[in-house]
């Protein structure tokens, strides 16, 4: 039976618990703990280049018996749906699917005054730059002009034969007035 539990500690701190497992903020950082594994994402001093590493740990704890009959690792929306699941359970507020007038970005996380804004593609063997350049190309960070003081393009490429995140490239756009 899955159970959450939900605590706040001096104000700022949240702990969800999934089975033994849990997510919890603590100094600007958000924590996944589970069984041996320990994940931490520092979105308070937006250190982006650490959640690639963050990902591709994550994936490649992913059990190979999980791939095997199966087309997953050829699906975008399979390695969308981890990442989705990843910031939703740590309690951020995401949009997936977002539309804006320009077509629909993959995801949006928002955490303080700042949004990410995600965007994934999965390639063969080499990475290709297409899913940042997407974002920049249909200019889906306008949609967030005036309500967030820092904005995150964030484009990540998965390799469908490695089963794990092949480019991961980001910019920071400043609020447009």
């Amino acid at each position: 039976d899955c159970f959450l539990q939900i605590l706040v500690l001096q104000g700022s701190f949240l702990t969800f618990s999934f089975i033994g497992n849990f997510l919890f903020e603590k100094e600007g950082f958000l924590w996944w703990k589970g069984g041996n594994i320990t994940f931490y994402l520092d979105l308070g001093d937006n250190e982006l280049n650490d959640l690639k590493k963050l990902f591709q740990s994550f994936f490649a704890s992913i059990p190979y018996e999980w791939y095997t009959k199966n087309n997953l690792s050829s699906y975008e929306g399979f390695y969308a749906s981890i990442v989705y699941t990843y910031f939703a359970a740590s309690g951020l507020k995401c949009v997936v699917e977002d539309s804006t007038s320009k077509g629909k970005l993959d995801m949006a996380v928002f955490y303080k005054n700042r949004a990410y804004l995600f965007e994934f593609k999965v390639v063969e063997f080499e990475p290709e730059g297409k899913a940042l350049e997407q974002i920049k190309k249909k200019k889906y960070e306008e949609k967030y002009h005036g309500r967030y003081e820092e904005i995150y393009l964030i484009g990540v490429e998965f390799s469908a034969k490695e089963r794990n995140v092949l480019l991961f490239e980001w910019e920071k756009q400043q609020d447009k007035p």
